[in-house]
């Protein structure tokens, strides 16, 4: 069952849908660049920054632990936050209890989706891609805010203060300034192994941030740290291990492009024509994902449950 404009909907088999397993792990097996393992820990959940462990993004986004390590038809509808791993993050930084009601990640209810205005198209003075052709597979679907320019000015002051390089990708660009609706709005989970929109995987944002030159002597975290996790965890992590942890924390879905995606010639053990057949493959079927969500939307207006 899903929601949109607050009404629940049942899709009946005839529409062909099947849901099919969560993956088990991250699509990295044959990337020449895997990023380092976040590391495990057990937070205490006492929300004290002096004692507790931490390792709330590692229960959550990696180990899925209240899932069992993956999702089921079962665990639908669901988004980022119903892993938990912004417990810390809540009861820290925003004041609320550790988990909010679940209607807080219907985006659908606030009427509010991505226009062309949303995207400049610019980081740092860099043209990615013009406005009005920018991120043009996410037009129309849901948005957790109207607050796309703000994180414009975030990603143009992390880009500069650190000296990096464009993002590689417009896609990668898309999410750094789509206002988290990867993580915050459930409509974007369809299924344990069906998205309306395909994400980039945590690893692509790595790859850009390895073009910063200040990070290559010390990384700085993209919030304060001790925001995303417990300052005791956080303090013990290595630049790699800090890397993937932040990246992680923004891109924690396993159904998602790898790097070699974008990059075919990345993959190992595998030529570059035969990883463009790949990709392009992959392509079409990430837009057949943005097309069925549209025809759910449709369908979903004559079997409506009131």
């Amino acid at each position: 069952m899903l929601s949109f404009s607050g009404k629940a909907y049942v899709f009946f088999s005839t529409c062909g849908v099947v849901f099919g397993a969560y993956p088990s792990t991250y699509p990295f097996e044959n990337e020449s660049f895997v990023p380092v393992e976040v590391p495990a820990s057990t937070p205490d959940f006492s929300f004290n920054a002096d004692t507790d462990p931490g390792g709330y993004i590692y229960r959550g986004n990696i180990a899925m632990e209240i899932f069992g390590g993956t999702l089921t038809d079962d665990d639908i509808p669901y988004c980022n936050h119903s892993n938990q791993y912004s417990m810390w993050l809540m009861v820290m930084v925003y004041g609320t209890p550790p988990v909010l009601p679940f209607q807080t990640w219907n985006c659908t209810t606030s009427g509010l989706t991505f226009v062309d205005s949303d995207f400049t198209g610019i980081v740092n003075n860099e043209k990615i891609c013009n406005v009005g052709s920018c991120c043009t597979a996410m037009m129309g679907l849901p948005k957790f805010g109207s607050d796309q320019m703000t994180w414009h000015s975030w990603a143009d002051d992390r880009a500069a203060a650190n000296l990096c390089d464009v993002p590689q990708t417009e896609a990668l660009y898309c999410v750094l300034v789509g206002g988290h609706y990867q993580a915050n709005c459930y409509e974007y989970y369809p299924g344990p192994s069906d998205r309306i929109y395909m994400q980039v995987c945590f690893d692509n944002i790595i790859h850009y941030w390895l073009t910063c030159t200040v990070f290559k002597s010390a990384y700085a975290f993209s919030y304060v740290a001790g925001s995303q996790d417990t300052p005791i965890y956080q303090a013990k992590l290595s630049p790699e291990e800090s890397m993937s942890f932040d990246a992680v924390f923004t891109l924690a879905d396993r159904l998602c492009h790898p790097y070699s995606y974008f990059f075919p010639e990345t993959l190992q053990g595998q030529s570059a024509s035969s990883a463009a057949t790949s990709s392009t493959s992959s392509d079409t079927s990430s837009e057949s994902s943005a097309k069925f969500h549209n025809f759910l939307m449709a369908v979903g207006t004559f079997i409506a449950m009131f």
